[in-house]
């Protein structure tokens, strides 16, 4: 791993081949993810949803713990209507959504079991790969974007998850990221990983609606393609060696 650390950005790189790797305390095992080709992934809807949760300084920071699930920018229109149809699909429950938020005195009660001391998600709630990719998708759902056919970032804000999605990203064997933490306020974490097969297999399920997320949430600059580009490059150009 190699730490640039800067007054306002820490950049690690992190390249993992091994089948074992340290990272922050114990061994974390690395889990296979062979997938036949005609094999269609299964989401398992509540890591997906709790993927896709906003913690900002927490989850309850500003939602009500009680029966609300979330809170939405309007500019999300497009992720309040695909949530709410795969809620009502995948779990049969039927969500209140009134001024870009989303309500359910039942699924937010079975979504804030999950959640450990100081009101954070701890990875030992993942017990199947199956979570753990369904969990993965949700954030990128809502706080990715696609630079390249196999070249995602997650953007996430004063959030408690960074160390979370780093040590998940490790166990499907992701083993080319770029993690930059921006000391701003607000404080900024980003992710750049090259996806591996199974995991972008789980991505390709949800593609045309985060396209419509996408478009939805323009000028959002990471959407802009010469920024993607300049980004890719950037990607590209870590992991050739040239930097």
């Amino acid at each position: 791993m190699l730490r640039i650390k800067t007054t306002k950005v820490i950049l690690m790189v992190m390249i993992f081949t091994s089948n074992t790797i340290a990272f922050a305390q114990g061994q974390i095992k690395l889990y296979p993810t062979k997938i036949a080709d005609n094999v269609i992934p299964k989401i398992d809807a509540n890591y997906f949803l709790l993927g896709t949760l906003s913690d900002y300084i927490s989850q309850f920071y500003a939602v009500k713990r009680e029966k609300q699930i979330d809170k939405y920018y309007p500019n999300e229109k497009p992720a309040i209507e695909f949530l709410s149809k795969f809620i009502k699909e995948k779990l049969n429950v039927t969500v209140d959504t009134s001024f870009n938020e989303m309500y359910s005195p039942e699924l937010s009660k079975t979504l804030n079991n999950y959640y450990g001391i100081n009101d954070e998600l701890p990875d030992s709630i993942f017990k199947t790969d199956e979570q753990i990719y369904s969990f993965l998708l949700g954030n990128y759902y809502r706080y990715g974007i696609k630079l390249s056919d196999s070249i995602y970032s997650i953007r996430l804000v004063n959030s408690a998850k960074p160390k979370l999605i780093s040590k998940l990203l490790v166990k499907i064997n992701c083993d080319k990221i770029i993690y930059r933490h921006y000391d701003n306020l607000p404080a900024s974490s980003i992710f750049y990983f090259e996806a591996p097969p199974k995991l972008k297999k789980y991505i390709d399920l949800i593609e045309t609606e985060k396209i419509k997320l996408d478009q939805s949430t323009k000028p959002y600059p990471l959407n802009d393609g010469e920024a993607k580009k300049r980004l890719l490059d950037k990607f590209n150009a870590v992991f050739n060696g040239f930097i």
